[in-house]
């Protein structure tokens, strides 16, 4: 049988408004009888059915995910990736709302995080270049208490960021390309979709840094942005 909260009462020695308590992080609760409530958790090997507690309290957690509306293959895979997610998290009482933005427009961008709705929304999750008036409605968001989550190309003052180490992946691409080119005599063009994009700007330093250490006879010219177009 599975192990309940009655359980983790016991063999905690607290009562059941403590477990409570503690499973909902709520306050009035001392360190030691934390610990001891996790400890109990842990050994009887636990798992909350959040979709029971969230039914039980009613509630509903609403994310939303914020896009950008390109063309391009990847974040139209993560789209669908996501809307498929999102068809399964309902069972656990928790929404998932997919925008999307015109590519490269700040302004839309901040718009439309400005008309989340501020009690509902529990969480961004977001793909969009670093921009001022983007940092000032990431810091807006926080200031509401929603966190966010960076997905992909870091920003600087998101909560979290999900995604490949964009240096290192650069640095991989350069050591590649030198080896395919034999090192050279020749020249290489960098594709890349926003030159105003975290990650595309951390893997062409990742892969001029190789470039230019191991394989000085290969010119790396200017990179040309694509824009999210697949033709470019």
């Amino acid at each position: 049988m599975r192990p309940t909260v009655n359980d983790i009462a016991r063999e905690a020695g607290v009562s059941l408004a403590t477990v409570d308590r503690v499973l909902n992080a709520r306050p009035g609760v001392r360190d030691k009888t934390i610990r001891a409530v996790n400890e109990a958790i842990s050994r009887l090997g636990y798992v909350r059915d959040l979709s029971a507690a969230n039914l039980a309290r009613g509630r509903t957690y609403r994310v939303a995910v914020v896009l950008p509306d390109t063309e391009s293959q990847f974040v139209q895979a993560l789209a669908d990736a996501l809307t498929e997610a999102g068809s399964i998290a309902v069972t656990s009482r928790t929404e998932l709302h997919l925008y999307r933005f015109p590519a490269e427009d700040p302004h839309a961008l901040a718009a439309l995080l400005s008309t989340l709705p501020d009690r509902d929304t529990v969480g961004v999750a977001l793909m969009a270049p670093e921009t001022p008036i983007l940092r000032d409605a990431v810091r807006s968001l926080r200031d509401k208490g929603i966190p966010v989550v960076a997905l992909v190309s870091d920003l600087p003052n998101a909560d979290h960021f999900v995604g490949t180490d964009n240096r290192a992946a650069g640095r991989t691409a350069g050591v590649m390309m030198g080896r395919f080119l034999g090192g050279g005599p020749g020249q290489v063009m960098v594709l890349g979709q926003s030159l105003l994009a975290r990650d595309m700007i951390e893997r062409r330093r990742g892969f001029d840094e190789v470039m230019q250490r191991d394989f000085p006879g290969l010119e790396v010219l200017q990179s040309l942005e694509t824009h999210g177009s697949p033709t470019t």
